[in-house]
């Protein structure tokens, strides 16, 4: 049986010109980047102005590197912070829920 392992991060973000910020940008890069070569399934949702994103792993040793790589990074403003994830419901795949929050796009 394969137990997924869950990996949570989020973002508080006020108004939609915060998006633009380079390091907010940076520091999703690396959690999504860092996820998929760890072949992560990449789950997002949003309430309100916080922003969630899991990354979800099948095995110890692929989480593992995943957090030591994010945690090697030293972002000089830190804007994702992590949170416990105990399941992914009301997570959607990344690519749906970033068509839900199609409103953080530049105009």
């Amino acid at each position: 049986m394969n137990v997924e392992i869950l990996k949570g991060y989020y973002a508080k973000v006020r108004c939609q010109q915060k998006w633009q910020d380079a390091g907010l940008q940076d520091e999703l890069f690396a959690l999504f980047k860092l996820a998929w070569l760890e072949n992560a399934r990449l789950l997002a949702r949003r309430e309100d102005q916080n922003y969630y994103f899991l990354a979800s792993f099948l095995g110890e040793e692929e989480a593992a590197r995943f957090t030591e790589n994010l945690a090697s990074r030293k972002p000089t403003v830190p804007w994702l912070r992590p949170f416990e994830a105990a399941d992914e419901r009301g997570f959607v795949p990344w690519g749906q829920g970033a068509k839900r929050m199609a409103h953080i796009r530049s105009p």
